[in-house]
């Protein structure tokens, strides 16, 4: 009897001890379904606050002055002052963000970069040829190019773009870019070339210097789009009536079709006040919006040693002058950096105005944060998000070089981007 009591006795105990590791179980289960509730709602949360600071900088850029983009406008100094990027937090009932704004004609525009600016980046000749290649029309690729087929004989087929790049990731579509050819510096990679002075730790990675939209206003101080030389519709008198001499605008005439404004320079006769009206109304480019320049307000030093033909005397005279601000590109052939000539030979690079820039943003509920980066372009006086994706990074302050990221921060490992190669 006493043994059937016993035994009875531990078939319960063990009966209990099952129920409550159940209990346990179920309990454990459902803190988890928590956590991923209340991980998922964080989440969400830091989505919107990215997005609140995507809408801070639609109100803020809605001012922005289309003659001319200085460091000392509002959108420079919402993230902080330019030397301390990111350091301002700005707080909301569900959480917080912080943000920059970049000029994005201070970056260079890879759909319309040349051969000559892409040989000053630390790429090899098969990527820049393959760069060209991609976007490019024609079926003959370049000696170290690719064309149709090389990629429709890829494990995973697919064709050229022969056109725009919509993304600086597509640069991973292309043949010979691979993650750390965008993501690793130059130092990395095993280059030589240095955009910049200090240690590799301080040069900058391709993907914080590229772009694929950097459009500017093709108008004069007036505000009228300026003459297109090469136009079909050109005439000297479109010239003579905006102040040019009769004697250079019939020069210029009959030089045309003129790739560059450095080629009028050459032309007798073209100097002080009339070089200054040449500059202020004449454009190789169509339409009221110019692409691709560099904005003489805001480009950075790496930026300015890829451009050809650029001196480091007038590299540094460059960005001295930027804190007084350039109001036109006749500030470029005033400056005391160079020779006359040398400084006409760099005016085809140069804007000092811009209608696209680019938001960076980190929105941060609790311990989460959602990282987002957004094109804005201001055109006709409307102020519009024309692409928004999410970052590929844990580590995006990091890249983005925000205020108190110490230079011996390790990147994440740039071979955890998946490719379509």
């Amino acid at each position: 009897m006493r043994k059937n009591q016993g035994l009875a006795l531990l078939v319960s105990i063990a009966m209990l001890a099952g129920l409550l590791a159940i209990v346990a179980a179920l309990a454990a289960q459902q803190e988890a379904v928590s956590r991923q509730r209340i991980n998922r709602m964080d989440l969400s949360n830091a989505k919107i606050m990215a997005q609140a600071g995507v809408a801070f900088a639609l109100a803020t850029l809605s001012q922005q002055s289309a003659n001319a983009t200085t460091q000392n406008d509002q959108w420079n100094q919402i993230g902080g002052q330019p030397t301390q990027p990111g350091s301002l937090r700005y707080d909301d009932a569900g959480g917080t963000f912080r943000i920059q704004i970049l000029d994005a004609n201070s970056l260079i525009d890879i759909n319309t970069v040349t051969q000559a600016q892409l040989q000053n980046l630390p790429l090899t000749s098969a990527q820049v040829d393959s760069l060209l290649d991609w976007r490019e029309p024609g079926t003959t690729a370049r000696a170290d190019g690719a064309k149709d087929d090389f990629y429709t004989a890829l494990p995973n087929p697919y064709l050229t773009r022969l056109g725009r790049f919509y993304s600086v990731e597509d640069l991973l579509l292309v043949d010979n870019w691979v993650p750390q050819t965008l993501y690793d510096t130059a130092q990395d990679l095993g280059s030589s070339v240095s955009l910049t002075s200090g240690n590799s730790n301080t040069q900058p990675t391709l993907d914080t210097l590229l772009t694929t939209d950097s459009l500017s206003p093709n108008t004069n101080p007036q505000g009228q789009t300026k003459i297109n030389i090469n136009s079909t519709n050109f005439t000297a008198q479109q010239l003579e009536q905006r102040g040019i001499p009769p004697f250079i605008a019939n020069a210029i005439f009959a030089r045309k079709p003129i790739t560059s404004l450095s080629q009028i320079f050459t032309l007798p006769g073209v100097g002080g006040q009339t070089a200054n009206a040449i500059l202020d109304q004449v454009t190789t480019q169509p339409g009221s919006e110019a692409e691709g320049l560099l904005d003489l307000n805001t480009v950075t030093l790496p930026v300015l040693n890829t451009v050809p033909n650029m001196t480091p005397d007038i590299a540094t005279a460059i960005i001295n002058q930027q804190q007084t601000g350039f109001t036109g590109l006749t500030g470029l052939l005033s400056l005391s950096a160079g020779t006359q000539s040398a400084l006409q030979n760099l005016v085809d690079y140069f804007c000092v105005a811009s209608d696209t820039f680019i938001v960076r943003v980190q929105g941060t509920t609790g311990n989460t944060h959602y990282d987002l980066q957004a094109t804005i372009q201001i055109q006709n006086g409307k102020v519009q998000v024309t692409s928004e994706k999410e970052c590929e990074f844990p580590d995006m302050p990091v890249r983005w070089g925000w205020y108190q990221v110490t230079n011996d921060t390790v990147l994440v490992d740039p071979s955890q981007v998946v490719t379509n190669q």
